[in-house]
């Protein structure tokens, strides 16, 4: 396999980080502050959802040869006004990776380098994401399988932390203010950064026939992930739930064990690999994303690109910005790459048409 390709199984990992990180760190308070007992439901709307858009993007790309996005454009629009779209993609793209990036910095500045300057931290967390990609998407296809490992490693801190459950806390499940709730629900298609990073991934899988098996075994594994750590979340902490960040984090330093006296580092321990896993996403997409519109340029210079992409990124990174504000400033990010998809599945649809129209 050539090191710029994944198989299926490894587009499942794929999608997987883009979305476990953020599921497993803050993503049950902000669904309980904005749908309160209706967050089950919503959570359900917005696997379903994730389900059908990954589905069609599959078709489309199928349909189009699995041509990436830089492709698209210039075939549509010709070779100047093409390009300036597929730039535009990689800018918004840069954005996303930084915003990542910058949760990434702000877990290691708050819990722990309280002093150092942001600009060494971020320095320190973008290298092996720059590491990744010099090795190829490949490089990056294996690292994401262990997020397998995290998963289960989480699965068993929350059962050796189980204390003071209460499954009552969980009722009602939807309530009389549901049509009213659901006007939030784009704000937290988490996985939509998945379904962007697909166009430009799409095209690297060496057995698309299995592509459509990949996104059913995330879509199953992403909902009883988010659908557990709900349900877990509530049992514990009620109504309180949404005034808490890190609700696990706290979760973990109430237990007092023999075996693992300190729970809360083994969160950690999980919790950062999940983290450098969410960045590697963003910056592999980004990459390649760039790499479809120069592609001679990254052949020769491949360094000189990680370079530019890394600094670029560490300057956003670390720009003034509240740590209040870095949850939602992502979930506008993920609502905002909802139109970004469906504008790219009608550019899709305009080359198919084009295609057997000139036929």
């Amino acid at each position: 396999m050539a090191k710029n390709n994944l198989s299926s199984a490894q587009y499942t990992t794929y999608l997987l980080s883009g979305m476990v990180a953020l599921c497993l760190m803050n993503l049950t308070p902000m669904l309980f502050k904005n749908f309160g007992q209706n967050s089950l439901l919503a959570i359900m709307l917005i696997s379903a959802a994730s389900l059908v858009l990954l589905l069609l993007v599959n078709f489309t790309a199928c349909s189009c040869g699995y041509l990436s996005p830089h492709r698209i454009c210039t075939n549509l629009f010709g070779k100047y006004v093409g390009s300036a779209l597929s730039w535009l993609l990689v800018a918004y793209l840069l954005i996303f990776t930084a915003l990542s990036l910058r949760i990434f910095i702000y877990i290691v500045n708050v819990y722990y380098l309280q002093k150092t300057p942001l600009i060494i931290i971020a320095l320190v967390l973008i290298l092996p994401s720059i590491y990744t990609v010099w090795g190829g998407i490949r490089v990056f296809g294996h690292s994401s399988t262990l997020v397998y490992l995290f998963i289960a490693a989480f699965l068993l801190v929350i059962l050796l932390a189980r204390n003071n459950y209460l499954v009552s806390n969980i009722f009602p499940l939807i309530d009389e203010n549901v049509f009213t709730n659901l006007r939030h629900l784009p704000l937290f298609f988490i996985t939509s950064s998945a379904i962007l990073g697909s166009f430009f991934i799409l095209p690297t899988i060496v057995n698309p026939q299995k592509i459509k098996r990949s996104i059913y075994l995330f879509t199953l594994i992403s909902l009883g992930l988010m659908l557990f750590t709900y349900a877990i979340a509530r049992f514990y902490f009620g109504d309180a739930l949404k005034e808490l960040i890190l609700p696990f984090y706290n979760l973990s330093t109430i237990y007092k064990g023999r075996a693992l006296e300190r729970l809360d580092v083994v969160f950690i321990l999980i919790f950062i690999p999940l983290l450098g896993l969410l960045n590697s996403f963003f910056f592999t997409t980004l990459h390649k994303a760039q790499r479809d519109i120069l592609p001679n340029f990254n052949e020769k210079y491949q360094g000189i690109t990680l370079v530019i992409l890394g600094a670029l990124e560490i300057f956003l990174a670390t720009l003034p910005l509240p740590h209040g504000n870095i949850w939602e400033f992502y979930l506008i990010g993920s609502a905002l790459n909802l139109p970004i998809i469906a504008l790219l599945i009608l550019l899709y649809g305009g080359y198919i048409l084009k295609r057997r129209w000139l036929k």
